[in-house]
């Protein structure tokens, strides 16, 4: 028998139990769809989330207090002062340094309340973050220091609060003060905004205002903009050694956003090579489904094994015919299931709101290891039934 007739034949045998066939093949079909689908929506996922953190800018650094080493006593946590945040950004290296100080207001207008978080932040704040402003204006270096109520707000706050478009000029009464509405922000987008890990509705206001809510001058945080990418590395190095001696060591951190991306990066790979390798059981078990319907197909083939082998078949023939009823079995399962697999995480993706990143390396590679796992798990039924003696083989009912 050449190789076209062990094709042949090995195919002739698989359809006469089609049913058989196709059950077999289920496992390697779940198993490739699962691997694909898998790793399709965790490089997607850690795409979106990397161009979230991208779209910060490059080289960007955080100080704030070390979270960690407070053991959840808030109390105790210290924070940056006015003075402190002059200090930063007079720094060599420095190009801005711009702060953030959240606090928990109830807004009113009329009748209409609603708790929300004002973010108290510098006049500088569009050239470090993705917000962008739709309508009106941002609040001046002026109206910074001067502690002016002013605000802006988002599109969600606007359409909440007034209706879409007429937020401008209007006034906020923020815990029981007047704060004129000066600018409007976009809706938020992207990843962190469709998980609801941003809030809807925005509030800004200058830093200097929140202390009249507070009644402190704390700073939650400051970024920092180096002059330059390359001087981000020195920046970072200062700013530590300054708020080391400053506030005592570990009590404040400086991280920088590309080590944060980088941090990200990596946990997010693992994740994924782990649930992957998870999914990648299934094909274990396809392949031994197939080794067993493989040794039964043996069994029942017996006789037929021997008329082969009488009329002259070698063991390489049967060997072949039996290995490529295997391969074709599972070969076939990986090509279904990498079209379902396409199909799941394309599904899951919509639903999750997060693309689903193909990419062809893992997809030969998992058609690949179902081919493997066909020739692997079918060796031993194939040469089971290549040393079978023709006499016995005859003689089997």
């Amino acid at each position: 028998m050449n190789l076209g007739e062990s094709v042949r034949v090995a195919l002739d045998a698989l359809w006469a139990n089609r049913l058989r066939s196709l059950l077999t093949m289920l496992g390697i079909i779940i198993g490739v769809a699962s691997v694909i689908a898998v790793v399709a929506i965790g490089r997607g996922g850690q795409a979106l989330v990397l161009k979230e953190f991208e779209s910060l800018g490059s080289g960007m650094l955080v100080i704030q207090p070390n979270w960690m080493e407070y053991s959840g006593d808030m109390k105790r946590i210290k924070y940056l002062k006015p003075d402190d945040l002059r200090t930063v950004a007079a720094m060599p290296g420095v190009r801005r340094a711009s702060p953030e100080a959240d606090a928990a207001v109830t807004v009113k207008l009329g009748r209409e309340s609603r708790g929300m978080t004002a973010q108290g932040v510098g006049a500088d704040y569009l050239e470090i973050s993705p917000a962008k402003l739709a309508r009106g204006r941002w609040f001046t270096e002026s109206e910074v220091e001067r502690g002016v109520r002013v605000a802006v707000i988002g599109e969600e706050a606007e359409e909440k609060f007034f209706g879409a478009g007429r937020g401008l000029g209007r006034v906020l009464r923020i815990e029981g003060m007047p704060f004129t509405v000066v600018g409007v922000v976009s809706k938020s987008k992207g990843l962190f905004a469709d998980l609801g890990m941003m809030g809807a509705l925005k509030l800004f206001v200058p830093y200097t205002t929140i202390r009249r809510v507070t009644g402190d001058d704390d700073i939650a945080f400051v970024t920092v903009q180096p002059r330059s990418v390359a001087e981000a590395p020195a920046v970072q190095k200062t700013l530590q050694d300054w708020v080391d001696r400053r506030f005592g060591e570990k009590k404040f951190k400086v991280d920088s956003l590309d080590q944060m991306v980088e941090a990200v990066r990596k946990v997010t790979t693992i994740m994924t090579g782990v649930i992957g390798g998870i999914a990648a059981i299934a094909l274990l078990v396809g392949g031994i489904g197939i080794m067993n319907i493989m040794l039964v197909s043996v069994t029942e083939r017996t006789r037929e094994i021997g008329i082969r082998k009488a009329l002259g078949a070698r063991r390489r023939d049967v060997l072949r015919q039996f290995l490529i009823e295997a391969v074709v079995l599972s070969l076939t399962g990986g090509l279904i299931g990498m079209a379902a697999g396409g199909g799941l995480a394309a599904l899951a993706g919509r639903l999750l709101k997060l693309p689903a990143l193909f990419t062809w390396e893992t997809v030969l590679l998992a058609v690949s290891v179902s081919a493997g796992v066909g020739i692997l798990f079918g060796v031993y039924p194939a040469n089971r039934a290549a040393r079978l003696d023709p006499i016995d083989a005859l003689r089997y009912e």
